[in-house]
């Protein structure tokens, strides 16, 4: 289990905001080059004063705070939605549970055409109809190979434990496609 420990932003070393903003949101940082800019990417996705770092990395830094395993960690935000989709979208009542896995408890970033929010695991949150489908498009793939026949087998397993506590109607899924489908990505 890998140890993280919260660090304030004002504290945090410009690699280590650049390593959060990629790693934990998802963000590209790769035009960032100063400081001012990896904060204006980060704020609209994280808007809390803080940010998560490996706890060796800031044990090294010595700023004198315990470092906390994944599961005691403070919840992050809940703010969602709003920012990222319109308010006519169709709202879905999901939660994302926790998983063994890498990041497994931490909270879910996901962005839409450049609009993010940030899902906190194991909470009821509803959430935008256009979330959903890049929530349920989120997989990874499983590669194995047969020791007797050599062949290859390719698995597409969710990265998301999703479950889905209230649904739009189906019209109302239906009148958002209708209304979007004209819509073309930039």
């Amino acid at each position: 289990m890998s140890t993280q420990q919260k660090k304030p932003i004002a504290k945090a070393s410009d690699a280590e905001l650049r390593d959060f903003a990629e790693l934990v949101l998802q963000l590209n940082a790769e035009g960032c080059g100063t400081r001012a800019r990896l904060l204006a990417l980060i704020r609209p996705a994280w808007p809390a004063d803080y940010i998560f770092v490996e706890a060796a990395d800031a044990a090294a830094a010595g700023d004198g705070e315990e470092p906390q395993a994944d599961a005691a960690r403070p919840q992050a935000q809940v703010k969602l939605a709003g920012g990222g989709g319109s308010k006519d979208d169709p709202k879905w009542l999901i939660r994302i549970s926790a998983t063994e896995l890498t990041g497994g408890k931490d909270p879910v970033p996901v962005g839409v055409n450049g609009h993010i929010v940030v899902i906190q695991r194991n909470m009821e949150v509803e959430v935008p109809h256009r979330y959903i489908e890049a929530l349920r498009n989120a997989v990874r793939v499983s590669v194995a190979q047969d020791p007797r026949t050599q062949e290859f087998t390719l698995s597409a397993f969710t990265n998301y434990p999703l479950e889905i506590i209230e649904r739009p109607s189906r019209d109302e899924i239906e009148a958002f496609r209708e209304r979007t489908k004209d819509l073309v990505l930039a």
